[in-house]
């Protein structure tokens, strides 16, 4: 922020514990989930996850001090972080390029998630939620944690691959794992890969039973076909690095949905 114009407006989370630290004198705006504090120029007053999409009640404050209440927003994107996400674009989008808040929220619930970057789609009465693209130790917690919330009452699945990339830090962050996983909110968990046949060696025996192991991406697929073609109602993500191939094993699952 030090390279900001002196007429520059800084965009700034609220909520985020690092960017509490920033004190800055000049021009902001600032964005949250809840206004508690009554310093948000841009926040929510309710949001509703749903297994098809995110609703999503925004109230904006404007520069004269007059109060909007935004039409609901209707997205396809799951997870808190997508929440902070759509508040970052509505502040920055009305405060720089449009006031028609209309159009604004319109874009948000047209926008269509990047594909293997929580794209879902319906088989046989169960959803799957493809976020095989990418993943790190912290983005595998959050969207773990927000699995399980956003989907307590249902019956979910965790397909789990590798975390590449991490060097010395590997065996260690994929141990971790085990401790973002509810075993008793889940149906079962599958794994592949080298790094996950270390959680997997290190769970208690009582998890294991719900739990499968692979190395080979045919076996799994097998595995889940026979699963989803058997049951209905099962809420499935799948979370990998991209270079895991987890990717193909849902686009194989897509062409089982044509079939049917």
């Amino acid at each position: 922020i030090n390279y900001l114009k002196e007429n520059g407006i800084l965009i700034l989370n609220k909520d985020d514990a690092y960017l509490k630290t920033i004190h800055w004198t000049g021009n902001k705006k600032c964005y949250g989930i809840y206004n508690f504090a009554n310093n948000l120029d841009v926040y929510t007053e309710d949001i509703k996850f749903y297994s098809s999409h995110t609703e999503i009640k925004v109230v904006l404050h404007d520069i004269l001090g007059l109060i909007f209440r935004l039409p609901t927003i209707k997205t396809k994107l799951m997870g808190i972080y997508n929440v902070y996400n759509i508040l970052a674009c509505i502040t920055c989008t009305y405060f720089f390029c449009t006031e028609d808040l209309n159009f604004i929220c319109e874009s948000i619930n047209e926008f269509e998630p990047i594909l293997m970057r929580g794209t879902r789609f319906e088989l046989n009465g169960n959803i799957i939620i493809d976020e095989s693209y990418n993943a790190n130790p912290d983005s595998m917690q959050i969207t773990i944690t927000e699995f399980l919330k956003i989907f307590k009452d249902k019956q979910k699945i965790l397909v789990l691959g590798d975390m590449l990339e991490l060097g010395e830090h590997s065996v260690g962050e994929h141990l971790k794992l085990k401790n973002y996983i509810d075993f008793d909110r889940i149906h079962s968990l599958y794994l592949i890969g080298e790094n996950m046949k270390l959680l997997y060696d290190s769970l208690p025996q009582k998890y294991k039973e719900i739990t499968k192991h692979y190395f080979d991406k045919n076996s799994l697929l097998n595995d889940l076909k026979n699963l989803v073609l058997t049951n209905k109602g099962l809420y499935i993500l799948f979370k990998s690095s991209h270079a895991v191939g987890l990717s193909e094993v849902v686009e194989n699952l897509k062409k089982l949905k044509q079939q049917t």
